[in-house]
């Protein structure tokens, strides 16, 4: 009677275990699918929040806030969602990129059409495509290859690290650059395997429409976007002009999605008109970039202070916002009045220091000098630090 009694207790305590691993098991699965499906939500007017994807339709983005449970949002009213703090995928693989930015990663073919000026190209998921060379802008054949600046001409890098300069006249395998001496131009067939790279003179052509960043390093514009209750994204794209495909892949792959390219404009992307600060200043440190590889651009930004930083902004801004804070290690004896202006006219004002070291801010702009400036508080010009997080213009729709 005790064995039966033992053997039967250690049955219960193994369906307990095993009830725990398989409840602790859920828990963590769901854990995993609640961070996969946590994005930074930005709306058309910049107010931003960090929420649960649900669904995605044609007409409305349904998604989780965490203090007010379940919302919708029309899509023409969602800018961006940007998974939080994490850095832009690199390519998998050789990648080709476009003169708009986007990018898509696999590798060259040999058996272009001959009668058209365009690259055959194998992508990861969206199989054969051939790209116009108009709207190549550089090619790298394998991961990790930084393609090289263009000059006077298409440049070809090589395995050895040499370059060549010309006109590419067809790329794939071989690549064919057309080169001029004094002798005249000769064409030059190189093999593909000894090249590592090529860039090409073509036109920049902005962002538009609708953009997905993968993990798998691809940027792509798309035609259709829709995202089921079971965490899948389904879209449909046609780039450089191919064929319209259709693909899916769980929403976990997904780094970004932009519903107006051209309507976000990073501050990290503007290079400072000037940087002034006080006559007993020997050196003034410019803005550093404390993330070069943020997804979008949208590096913190740190400044150093008391200075002044002026930026020339492009027609069409409309309105920033930001995220400001003093760092934790700067907040012993951090002190500063933050000023920002537009065409003289203060837009923004706020007092930063140990007791308010935090402050959200989104602001009309109107006028074209954007001016940052931090002025020494109470405890002088130490500790001066600000840091910019999520900075960014909203540009007027195309």
């Amino acid at each position: 009677m005790k064995k039966n009694a033992i053997k039967h207790l250690a049955s219960m305590l193994r369906t307990v275990a095993c009830a725990a691993l398989l409840a602790s098991s859920a828990t963590a699965a769901a854990q995993n699918r609640l961070h996969s499906d946590r994005f930074l939500l930005i709306r058309e007017d910049l107010t931003q929040d960090i929420v649960q994807i649900g669904s995605l339709d044609q007409q409305k983005l349904h998604y989780l806030d965490a203090g007010r449970g379940w919302r919708s949002i029309a899509v023409d009213d969602c800018l961006a969602l940007i998974r939080p703090g994490v850095q832009a995928p690199y390519a998998s693989a050789g990648s080709v990129q476009l003169a708009d930015g986007q990018i898509l990663p696999g590798a060259a073919l040999s058996n272009a059409d001959p009668n058209r000026d365009a690259l055959a190209w194998d992508h990861l998921w969206i199989g054969r495509m051939e790209i116009p060379l108009n709207a190549v802008a550089s090619v790298s054949f394998s991961p990790h290859v930084q393609p090289p600046p263009t000059n006077a001409g298409d440049v070809v890098l090589l395995s050895n690290g040499d370059q060549l300069t010309g006109i590419i006249v067809e790329l794939g395998d071989p690549v064919v650059l057309d080169v001029e001496s004094t002798d005249g131009s000769t064409e030059l067939n190189i093999p593909v395997e000894r090249v590592a790279a090529v860039s090409l003179v073509s036109k920049t052509r902005p962002a538009t429409g609708r953009r997905v960043w993968l993990v798998d390093g691809t940027i792509i514009n798309v035609r259709r976007l829709l995202i089921g209750d079971d965490s899948y994204v389904r879209l449909a794209a046609n780039p450089a002009g191919n064929t319209l495909l259709q693909a899916e892949c769980p929403l976990s792959e997904v780094m970004a999605i932009f519903f107006q390219s051209g309507a976000l404009l990073p501050l990290a992307q503007l290079e400072p008109h000037s940087i002034e600060g006080s006559e007993d200043r020997y050196t003034i440190p410019a803005p550093k970039m404390l993330q070069s590889d943020a997804l979008g651009n949208l590096s913190p930004i740190e400044y150093r202070g008391p200075l002044t930083v002026r930026y020339m902004l492009p027609d069409g801004v409309r309105r920033f916002a930001a995220t400001a804070e003093l760092p934790i290690d700067s907040r012993t004896w951090g002190d500063f009045e933050l000023i920002m202006e537009c065409d003289g006219t203060v837009v923004y004002q706020e007092h930063l220091n140990e007791s308010n070291p935090v402050a959200r801010l989104n602001t009309e702009l109107h006028g074209r000098e954007f001016t940052i400036t931090l002025k020494p508080g109470a405890r002088g010009p130490i500790q001066d630090r600000l840091v910019l997080r999520e900075a960014m213009f909203l540009l007027d729709s195309e």
